[in-house]
């Protein structure tokens, strides 16, 4: 209970805790279909919900709205088969500009968005 806030404001903080808790629900689930994919190969999760987990003493504290999943350098191709094959849609497709600018990262979409 905050004294002093209106009452409007409380609501609308409330609603985007409430949104923020569901997407990260959504996410976490994403994580456990990631490492079921990634069952026999070496991969990491970075930031997100790693630091939330391990890091915070109130984890609903950490935001975070993706995940990033590092993998070797030498297992990228099979990582985005094994993902693609799973329904995940790779999001970058100009690989000319990406070998350029060597971004170090690619999007993808989950199957559930």
């Amino acid at each position: 209970h905050c004294d002093g806030v209106r009452t409007d404001v409380r609501e609308r903080l409330d609603a985007m805790r409430r949104s923020v808790a569901a997407r990260q629900m959504l996410l976490e689930f994403e994580l456990s279909r990631v490492g079921s994919t990634f069952r026999d190969l070496s991969w990491l999760i970075i930031k997100g919900p790693a630091l939330a987990n391990g890091f915070y003493v109130r984890p609903e504290l950490r935001h975070y709205t993706d995940l990033d999943v590092l993998v070797p350098a030498t297992l990228l191709r099979e990582a985005l088969g094994l993902l693609q094959a799973g329904g995940y849609e790779l999001l970058d497709r100009n690989w000319t500009l990406l070998a350029r600018r060597l971004p170090g990262e690619l999007h993808l979409r989950s199957p559930r968005g």
